[in-house]
């Protein structure tokens, strides 16, 4: 018992120490802010804990090998090659996609480096056949029943 009652008052003495120590969750999640602004390459832990452990490895913010818990570790720093939005974007599955836009636009975005005529047509039309690792950002033209949000901005 007498051991019981020590601990117990170490414990109070090191909550009385820090202060306040019991956060509540949104609490806790504010103090944690992101070691970084945004990101173009993000690593995750091969730890398989939820939500996961996320590093970024951009030349300019690897400091002091800053590990991130969290399940959406953008935004990204680079704007998405075929502008601010895709209506037609194709992805892979994996755990961060790699997305090409396939819009018929009048003119590709500044940002686009590949950009193609579309052929047969009137006027014409073009491609930007880039590819962007991550999301596709939002639809430029949103279906009314579909209320899915793809930008960059995770």
């Amino acid at each position: 018992m007498r051991s019981a009652m020590s601990i117990l008052l170490v414990f109070l003495l090191a909550g009385a120490a820090h202060g306040d120590s019991i956060l509540l969750a949104s609490e806790a999640e504010a103090a944690a802010a992101k070691p970084w602004e945004c990101c173009d390459h993000y690593v995750m832990s091969r730890l398989r804990i939820f939500p996961p452990l996320h590093r970024c490895e951009d030349a300019d913010v690897y400091v002091c090998n800053d590990w991130y818990s969290t399940a959406e570790p953008g935004p990204f720093c680079t704007p998405w090659p075929w502008g601010d939005c895709c209506d037609a974007a194709v992805c892979t599955r994996a755990y961060i996609p790699t997305c090409a836009c396939a819009d018929e636009v009048e003119s590709c975005a500044a940002a686009c480096k590949d950009c193609e005529v579309v052929d047969s047509s009137e006027p014409p039309r073009y491609v930007c056949k880039d590819q962007f690792k991550g999301q596709p950002g939002l639809r430029c033209t949103p279906d009314d029943d579909d209320t899915t949000d793809y930008s960059n901005s995770v």
